[in-house]
């Protein structure tokens, strides 16, 4: 997507030709994402959901660094499963 639009995340043109492309608006939207400012903050930025999954490059311990505060913390992609429905229950 970088690529063809020319920009990176957190840049909000990623999301606005994401949600263009998939017909959607952003509250009607969740991005799952591991970096706190290239996805979190990004993806809030242009009024999406957000869910924060833990990584090896960007721990829970990274996310309470920083003022961003996704609408749900996950563990593990795994979790998502589990978890998603109470994200689509608030959109």
């Amino acid at each position: 997507m970088s690529e063809s639009v020319g920009w990176r995340k957190p840049h909000r043109i990623i999301f606005d030709e994401a949600l263009r492309m998939l017909k959607v608006n952003p509250e009607e939207a969740v991005f799952i994402g591991d970096s706190p400012t290239e996805d979190i903050d990004g993806a809030k930025g242009v009024g999406i959901h957000t869910v924060f999954v833990a990584s090896r490059f960007n721990t829970l311990t990274e996310l309470e660094k920083c003022s961003t505060k996704p609408d749900l913390i996950i563990q593990d992609l795994e979790e998502i499963c589990d978890k998603l429905p109470e994200v689509v229950q608030s959109l």
